[in-house]
């Protein structure tokens, strides 16, 4: 990591930031992951991989309001930049999803998932288990009958 931030670390340049930010997030030092991200949106505002990471950090915490933060920046460098990738694409649907499940907005969350056309289908079944376990286990509170219904038979 020392080589790295030699080479990785010169001004205007965030990718030794990006990779002690992704370390340091691995090795669960979160306050540490957090300042690197942030070093690293400020050193390269346009770049969309420290949103990502702040994003999934942000989620392991259960901040979804920084997580929905972040989803509007990179929606708006998406825009921006007018040329996006497949893969980015599918991060920010899968981000979507998972917002929308955390806030319990189940029927929108599965209709987000349904309807993606950049998240493949094992990644749709996936995302799909865990919005039919979350209703499982939160089942008592919810009212969407059908929803209660689907995921019963989802996750028997």
């Amino acid at each position: 990591m020392n080589e790295l931030r030699i080479y990785g670390d010169a001004p205007g340049s965030s990718f030794f930031l990006i990779r002690q930010a992704q370390a340091f997030a691995r090795d669960k030092k979160i306050p540490q992951a957090l300042r690197a991200v942030e070093k690293a949106i400020e050193r390269t505002p346009n770049l969309l991989s420290p949103y990502f990471i702040r994003a999934e950090i942000l989620m392991s915490l259960n901040d979804i309001p920084g997580v929905e933060k972040d989803l509007h920046e990179i929606d708006a460098l998406l825009e921006k930049s007018g040329a996006t990738s497949e893969g980015d694409e599918i991060k920010r649907h899968e981000f979507q999803a998972k917002v929308l499940l955390e806030k319990r907005q189940f029927r929108q969350a599965m209709t987000k998932i349904d309807n993606s056309i950049f998240l493949t289908k094992t990644m749709k079944r996936r995302l799909l288990t865990q919005l039919a376990k979350t209703i499982k286990v939160g089942g008592e509170g919810i009212t969407d009958r059908q929803m209660v219904a689907w995921a019963q038979k989802y996750v028997p």
